[in-house]
């Protein structure tokens, strides 16, 4: 057996390592930013979506803590609470939801208060406020900030307009002129400025302003009418006749700035009346022995806020003040309670 010989050639092998080229790299880091740009675009939705609700929440708290909840029942009754029910009137600023506007340190001049078998006065805090620093905050969900810093002080950041309605539309009712006027004539604006913190009406998205309007008529009663039974011997006739409400008020004392001297105390507000001071036609009333007669009242721009109220009948003379008129028939101030969008209690009056 003949061996070949020859040359033998050894062929190797190039081993290459696992890995990725710079290319490679590139285009994974690439992917990798537009995933995480989409993702933190999506969180930043979120979040404004979060405070954009946040705020909604926080204008129904204050809604709540100004007009009460009605629709609730305590002891199946309807709960009588919020500020315009122990206070008479609309707040002046957030402010008041939280503290009493009412700082006079004298025993007995603010707070909770009891007279004729009824309560009113300030009771809050109103809100449930977050503390920073010692001192309650109530902002929106963007947690926007006033440039006017007694403004901020007042309102956390909301922009808060009180107006008077007069013919059906707003006067004064924007922040470089704001008015406070009496009682049912007011009405309320609070807005949140937005993402933006700007009031606009051409805003869009979540620079959108988010607002609630507070109409006190809306929460008070303007029509009452009492029956009268005539039970004694003879006809019963008068030709002034008027209804007169107790409420709550603060007496600023003549000083408006000046919060040290003020003081609450119940004030009365009469049927015809439009500012509490004109003097006005009075209700005519005629009933026939062993007869029953219904009387309306007109609480014309004077309108009783709902809550706990007390109420008495008097008989004035002509051109006279009711108020200091001579109760009629011997009436005594009475209880009522008062609730929104139903139908008031029954009022009855029977002469013997």
């Amino acid at each position: 057996m003949t061996a070949r010989s020859g040359n033998i050639r050894k062929i190797g092998f190039r081993m290459r390592a696992d890995g990725f080229t710079i290319i490679e790299l590139l285009v994974v880091v690439s992917i990798l930013s537009a995933v995480a740009y989409v993702a933190l675009d999506a969180l930043k939705e979120d979040t404004s979506q979060i405070r954009y609700d946040d705020t909604a929440n926080r204008l129904t708290s204050i809604r709540q803590a100004i007009l009460g909840r009605p629709e609730r029942t305590l002891m199946g009754e309807a709960e009588i609470s919020g500020y315009v029910a122990d206070m008479g009137t609309l707040p002046a600023s957030i402010l008041d939801l939280l503290r009493d506007p009412c700082q006079n340190t004298t025993a007995g001049a603010c707070g909770w208060q009891f007279e004729n078998g009824i309560s009113y006065g300030w009771r809050g805090p109103y809100l449930n406020a977050l503390s920073v620093g010692g001192t309650q905050s109530y902002r929106d969900g963007w947690s926007n900030v006033a440039a006017v810093a007694l403004e901020d002080a007042d309102n956390f950041g909301w922009h808060m307009a009180n107006c008077r309605i007069a013919g059906g539309s707003p006067v004064d009712c924007d922040d470089a002129t704001v008015t406070i006027p009496g009682r049912s004539n007011l009405q309320l604006s609070i807005s949140s400025g937005g993402r933006n913190n700007a009031l606009s009406a051409t805003d869009t998205g979540y620079d959108l302003d988010n607002s609630e309007d507070f109409l006190l008529t809306d929460y008070s009663f303007r029509y009452f009418t009492v029956e009268f039974t005539n039970n004694s011997s003879s006809d019963i006739t008068s030709q002034n006749l008027c209804l007169s409400f107790s409420i709550p008020e603060i007496d600023d004392q003549g000083t408006a700035a000046d919060t040290s001297d003020d003081e609450y105390q119940l004030t009365r507000i009469t049927s015809s009346d439009s500012d509490r001071s004109a003097t006005a036609v009075r209700a005519s009333l005629t009933v026939a022995t062993g007869d029953t007669t219904s009387v309306t009242f007109d609480f014309f721009g004077t309108s009783v806020p709902w809550g706990i109220r007390n109420y008495q009948l008097f008989d004035s003379s002509p051109g006279g003040v009711c108020e200091t008129a001579t109760p009629y028939a011997g009436h005594t101030e009475t209880k009522i309670r008062l609730i929104p969008r139903t139908a008031h209690p029954t009022m009855s009056h029977t002469i013997n």
